[in-house]
Formats: structure tokens, C-alpha cells, sequence
């Protein structure tokens, strides 16, 4: 049975952690890293969305972000939407 590559496993792990990087977050919501970062740095976004300094890297618990920032017909700051 075939080993599955590294990349792959990678991949897997990063679908299925509930933690995710700001680059990743951006991925989920269709916008730029610089965009995510800058809600942080404005106090758009905080602790109480699931965002978290660890070591000096940020961290994001998605269902907690996705629990407070997607809201049924509503946009928070106008700018998040699910497709």
C-alpha cells in the first residue's frame, strides 16, 4: 500500500484542524492576508472572534470565527460573506 506523500498529509492535517493561519483564514473567505491583518491590527476582529497571538503567530479557532462572523443575511463591518 502506497505511502501518502508529504504534501498530502500536510493538506489533510490543515483541513482538519480547527485552527488555521491568517493566509488560511483569507483562503476560506476569499480575501487577502493583508485584509485579515488589517481587521486585526484595526480591532475589527479580536480575541473574542477566536484570534490568537501564539508565539508571535497569529492563529485563528475557525468555529469560533466562523460562529461570530457569519451571521444569517448580515454582513459584520460589511465586509464577510459565506457562499
Amino acid at each position: 500500500m502506497d505511502q501518502p506523500r508529504e504534501d498530502e498529509r500536510e493538506s489533510r492535517v490543515e483541513s482538519e484542524s480547527e485552527y488555521v493561519t491568517v493566509p488560511q483564514l483569507a483562503k476560506k473567505i476569499h480575501l487577502s492576508p493583508k485584509t485579515v491583518y488589517n481587521w486585526i491590527r484595526f480591532g475589527d476582529i479580536g480575541e473574542e472572534d477566536g484570534i490568537f497571538d501564539v508565539h508571535g503567530r497569529m492563529l485563528i479557532h475557525w468555529p469560533t470565527f466562523h460562529k461570530r462572523q457569519f451571521k444569517p443575511l448580515r454582513r459584520p463591518n460589511g465586509a464577510l460573506r459565506v457562499n
